[in-house]
């Protein structure tokens, strides 16, 4: 037969259970918040000369905004190093130098039957610099910069590398574990 006071004790430790166990998820949840993966997608179709495209990032943070190439100095630059990333909650800024090297020294893939070209390249880029919900951010992520396109023949009937693409597909992605 039970006892009131066993009910009692049973209840209180419950209770206890409960309360370590909240505790518990509440401890998980704000380390969780404040390190570990993510990864990014930045869509370049629209405005692949522009300095400025989509970003959309999940994992450790659940965000987008805007990726605007900067050079070292935080100007403007289409050609810049550096990309400063507005989200709605804060920003931080990439350095992508060793990235960017890469992406220099690759070759697209031309088809010259057709002028599509390709081309992938990877490397990896660093997180500094954070604001707002990202203050104090740094780690490195792992990138893949991915094009497609179609170019135009010139006059000869030759594909023309040095004109504007007719139609361009362009994405970058990435992942890495970050801190802040």
């Amino acid at each position: 037969m039970l006892t009131k006071g066993f009910i009692a004790a049973a209840i209180v430790s419950a209770l206890i259970a409960t309360l370590l166990l909240v505790d518990n998820v509440s401890i998980a949840g704000a380390s969780a918040t404040s390190n570990g993966i993510i990864h990014f997608y930045s869509d370049q179709s629209n405005d692949i000369t522009g300095a400025t495209g989509p970003i959309v990032i999940t994992g450790v943070i659940g965000d987008y905004g805007t990726a605007t190439s900067i050079d070292k100095n935080g100007t403007v630059n289409v050609n810049g190093n550096y990309e400063k990333v507005a989200l709605k909650k804060g920003t931080f800024i990439i350095n992508s130098v060793a990235l960017d090297k890469s992406t220099s020294n690759a070759q697209p893939t031309i088809n010259s039957s057709n002028c599509s070209v390709s081309e992938s390249v990877s490397g990896s880029v660093s997180l500094f610099d954070g604001t707002g919900a990202y203050a104090g951010i740094k780690g490195t992520l792992s990138v893949e910069v991915t094009f497609a396109g179609i170019i135009p023949t010139s006059k000869n009937g030759k594909c023309n590398g040095n004109a504007q693409p007719l139609g361009v597909f362009g994405t970058i992605t990435g992942s890495g574990l970050v801190t802040f």
